[in-house]
């Protein structure tokens, strides 16, 4: 539609052409990652300058870099999307992981003040840092973490165990974060 736009394609096993879906606003708009879950749906998170999935239009937070999660059926019919609402900010989604349970979470990193959801702020320490958001089935946010010091930080990829504990690596200038968070 404009200028980078999202599209989100399933194939079969031997590589043929299921479906395909495209999406798109009149600025930027770029898929960062995709995952499915035990139930056939399919999650595309990116950022996006104010796409309209298929709930909607979901408002852009005043710049070009506006973080995204749509959830597909097995079919690629829209389910739900949010935006994660965050204000004056630049940065990425670099990854997401979802639970056996439903739960998604989502890493990337970000510069700037974020209004995440109208109820929280978090403000960058460094030149960028990581965060980690965490989704119920509902969609009402479960957590949200920031980390990060006076350098360059970023969360790179996530994973749910089968136990339920979510698993991250990132990075804290030159140094590698691993970490283990678990809810109940």
């Amino acid at each position: 539609v404009g200028g980078m736009d999202i599209v989100a394609a399933k194939l079969d096993a031997g590589g043929g052409h299921v479906w395909s879906r495209g999406f798109g606003s009149v600025g930027d708009d770029a898929p960062r990652s995709v995952i499915g879950d035990a139930q056939g749906h399919i999650f595309v998170a990116g950022t996006h300058a104010g796409v309209d999935f298929g709930g909607g239009t979901l408002p852009p937070s005043g710049n070009s870099f506006s973080f995204f999660v749509v959830e597909l059926d097995g079919d690629g019919g829209y389910q739900s999307s949010r935006s994660l609402g965050w204000a004056d900010v630049t940065g990425t989604v670099r990854d997401m992981a979802a639970g056996d349970t439903g739960r998604l979470f989502v890493t990337g990193s970000f510069t700037g003040t974020a209004n995440v959801d109208g109820t929280l702020l978090l403000t960058s320490i460094g030149s960028t840092d990581g965060f980690v958001v965490g989704y119920e089935p509902d969609g009402s946010r479960l957590m949200i973490e920031q980390f990060g010091d006076t350098r360059g930080d970023a969360g790179h990829a996530i994973a749910v165990a089968p136990n339920g504990d979510v698993l991250l690596t990132g990075s804290a200038f030159d140094d590698v974060i691993i970490a283990s968070f678990h809810f109940y």
